[in-house]
């Protein structure tokens, strides 16, 4: 949700109903080892680093989600 990060967002209160839909998406697709992978991929392009650069991206989205929601107050 780039638009919406936080509940002070300008527009927060006017999608309040639609930003509760997408962090109910979000933690969908949380893994079962507690990040968030990437929704995109290299292909068959260079497949070693593309290893290292999934990892470095579930770091990154784990952290965004993890904030988001901390902002949203689902969790502590």
């Amino acid at each position: 949700m780039g638009v919406v990060r936080s509940p002070d967002s300008p527009f927060a209160a006017m999608l309040a109903r639609e930003v509760q839909q997408w962090l109910d998406f979000g933690i969908g697709r949380q893994q079962t080892d507690g990040s968030w992978h990437p929704t995109w991929s290299w292909g068959n392009d260079h497949p070693q680093a593309w290893a290292e650069a999934k990892l470095a991206w579930q770091g990154i989205l784990t952290l965004e989600m993890l904030l988001i929601l901390r902002a949203f107050g689902r969790i502590g």
